[in-house]
């Protein structure tokens, strides 16, 4: 929700923009949250140093064995710190590890594509990493569409009342000359078998024990 004067001096491009970005992240969690359950295969950070990674990486891979081929595709879904602190960390010659990888961008190792999203949340016991064969994924994802509306009315409570009451409190984007968007994107996603995706969790690469 923005002022008319913000989307007149900004424009609705720059606006339109911000909203996809900000999504990503979401539409990331949401993605990650349907590929995963109780039955996808779990490995223990085995520790924080390169070696460690690889280890790690090594036994969700070997989850996944029985149904690697040459087709399949595998992509490493991590939050951004453990991207940019894989990208910098050296090895026991104090060259980088894994050349291969871009601190904003990440990379690959070992044919493995790491991917750093925003959808992956980190707390005080770490990180938790997804591994995908994307060959064992099914699904279609719409395109993002932002309706904009300077005429609703607005409860500004990140837990609506629903539905509305007499005590519900709205405010009105005409009155207060604002506008509003609304982006919306549908996602349908699914895995052919449970071991299409692997997880690693408690993850403090980098970082000193």
């Amino acid at each position: 929700m923005v002022s008319e004067e913000l989307l007149r001096m900004q424009g609705e491009k720059l606006i339109d923009a911000e909203l996809r970005r900000r999504l990503a992240p979401e539409t990331d969690s949401q993605f990650l949250g349907a590929i995963v359950d109780s039955s996808t295969p779990t490995i223990t950070a085995s520790g924080s140093t390169a070696q460690a990674f690889l280890n790690d990486l090594t036994a969700a891979t070997v989850a996944l064995a029985d149904f690697i081929s040459p087709q399949s595709r595998l992509f490493l879904i991590a939050d951004r710190q453990t991207v940019a602190t894989l990208a910098l960390m050296p090895d026991a010659d104090g060259a980088r590890a894994f050349p291969d990888l871009s601190v904003t961008a990440g990379g690959s190792v070992a044919g493995v594509e790491i991917i750093p999203s925003g959808g992956v949340e980190r707390d005080s016991s770490g990180a938790t990493l997804t591994l995908v064969d994307a060959t064992q994924l099914i699904g279609n994802a719409g395109s993002l569409t932002v309706d904009a509306s300077a005429e609703a009315l607005i409860e500004m409570q990140s837990a609506p009342t629903n539905p509305p009451t007499a005590a519900t409190i709205f405010r009105s984007l005409w009155q207060h000359n604002e506008v509003g968007f609304r982006p919306e994107r549908f996602l349908t996603v699914g895995r052919v078998r449970p071991q299409a995706t692997a997880q690693i969790e408690g993850t403090s690469y980098g970082q000193a024990a």
